[in-house]
């Protein structure tokens, strides 16, 4: 690992600074007109954007935001804690690095037909996680979930209405009401 930031270091992160923007517009010039007639024919493959200079654009960006990282781990020495996301069957759904002390900026988007998501949860205490909370160490953070036929169960129960009366404006006013009611209980525990 001490070898690879040396070189890093030493190598690759000056060849990236002094040489990653003009080989990006030249290439971007050198396949233009075949990137062009690419796109007539596979208009869906194009890329991420309908230029070539967004694209383009986009890989500078790409290539800036993870040269400032290695940069930040590698030479500067920053700390950084890995923030893991587990699904409903306890599988990795990503992994975030973040700086010490800082706070994660996006959380995953989750859906699972066995269940409606009912947040995230950490430590054995299963305390909810707030996104905008620093992260000080690594963390793995639970999805934790409201089993369908149990939640739409208590729902009827807890507001007497009957399956007929569950409109989708309903549903959800009715799962904001348990997420906070959940929350308010987590917390005094």
């Amino acid at each position: 690992m001490e070898k690879v930031k040396q070189y890093y270091s030493e190598v690759a992160n000056i060849w990236v600074e002094d040489n990653m923007s003009a080989y990006l517009r030249d290439l971007t010039n050198t396949l233009e007109q075949s990137l062009k007639m690419d796109y007539v024919r596979w208009p869906m493959e194009y890329g991420r954007y309908t230029t070539l200079e967004a694209n383009a654009d986009y890989i500078r960006w790409y290539l800036k935001e993870h040269s400032e990282f290695l940069n930040d781990l590698w030479i500067n020495e920053a700390n950084y804690h890995t923030v893991t996301f587990l699904g409903p069957s306890g599988e990795i759904i990503d992994s975030y690095q973040v700086r010490d002390g800082e706070t994660i900026t996006y959380t995953p988007s989750v859906s699972s037909y066995e269940g409606i998501f009912a947040g995230w949860r950490i430590g054995p205490e299963d305390k909810v996680f707030v996104p905008t909370m620093p992260i000080y160490e690594d963390l793995q953070v639970k999805s934790t979930w409201y089993n369908n036929e149990i939640f739409m169960l208590n729902i009827l129960g807890s507001s007497g209405m009957d399956v007929q009366d569950i409109d989708m404006d309903t549903l959800k006013k009715l799962v904001r009401e348990l997420e906070k009611a959940k929350e308010k209980d987590a917390d005094s525990k």
